[in-house]
């Protein structure tokens, strides 16, 4: 599922009064997620592979990789670093990109060239793991050009304390650079521990989608997604298992959010020989 996030008004650069988000209706959302899931399947057919860039370590000076694809060190991107400091985790953490982070005193951003006009997705990853600054406490916004993304936002994440928070989004960029700008709340701060951000194959979103309305209603088009920023909120592989597609994202099992799960039943394709018993109509 996918909400919209609002445009900032030309002074919102300057202010940090913060717009109440604007929710799309739950059946678009539907819609979009169906035309998001089966796109994903002719991704081979389209010859796209994920681009190299970006993908950033934050907070440190060495390359991971994770998932097939290298995490470059931070110190190797364009950005404005006003009173800000790094951590290293101790501990141990679920991915090597969670020992680092950056952290951020005051406004501060990362720029990044843009190669091609389309649509693009940005991934944030937070892990608030234990350290001087207790980065459990950070309270923070962030925006990119016209957008808000997050509102007074602390980066756990409520459903597991031991996994990290990853919030995803998808954009249309046609400018020739890109900012993401963090901004840390009075007395707090701000921080990230990787950032992801990559063009997707073309028409993987269209500008229209189309959802339905209660039993006897028409099918109604919707425009201007591209004018929007959309996030993520759930991807279920629906009667399947955990999997990670060709865009590295992630699909959980939809088990948990089953209202009667004795009523759901899985199915899984036939594989085998279907044998066919002939008539003897000879007589």
């Amino acid at each position: 599922m996918q909400i919209s996030h609002p445009k900032l008004s030309p002074d919102h650069h300057l202010s940090m009064d913060i717009p109440k988000l604007h929710i799309i209706q739950h059946s678009r959302c539907i819609a979009l997620l169906f035309l998001l899931q089966f796109s994903s399947l002719h991704f081979p057919s389209l010859g796209y592979n994920v681009p190299d860039k970006y993908f950033i370590n934050c907070g440190s000076d060495n390359s991971v990789t994770e998932s097939g694809k290298v995490y470059v060190a931070e110190s190797n991107h364009d950005a404005s670093f006003n009173s800000s400091n790094t951590e290293r985790n101790q501990s141990s953490v679920p991915s090597p990109l969670y020992q680092t982070a950056r952290i951020f005193r005051r406004v501060s951003w990362y720029k990044f060239n843009i190669d091609s006009n389309g649509t693009y997705l940005l991934r944030l990853h937070f892990f608030p793991f234990s350290s001087p600054s207790n980065l459990s406490s950070a309270r923070f916004n962030v925006s990119v050009p016209g957008f808000w993304l997050l509102q007074n936002f602390d980066g756990t994440n409520d459903t597991n304390n031991n996994s990290a928070l990853v919030k995803e989004f998808f954009m249309e960029i046609s400018a020739p650079t890109f900012k993401i700008t963090f901004r840390p709340l009075e007395s707090s701060f701000a921080f990230v521990n990787a950032i992801e951000l990559f063009v997707l194959p073309l028409h993987l979103i269209s500008d229209k989608v189309s959802f339905f309305k209660p039993i006897g209603g028409t099918s109604i088009y919707s425009g201007g997604l591209y004018s929007r920023v959309l996030e993520t909120k759930h991807r279920l592989n629906v009667g399947g298992q955990p999997t990670k597609d060709l865009l590295l994202r992630n699909w959980i099992p939809d088990d948990i959010y089953l209202m009667y799960t004795e009523n759901a039943k899985n199915r899984s394709p036939y594989n085998g020989e279907i044998g066919y018993h002939v008539d003897d109509d000879s007589d």
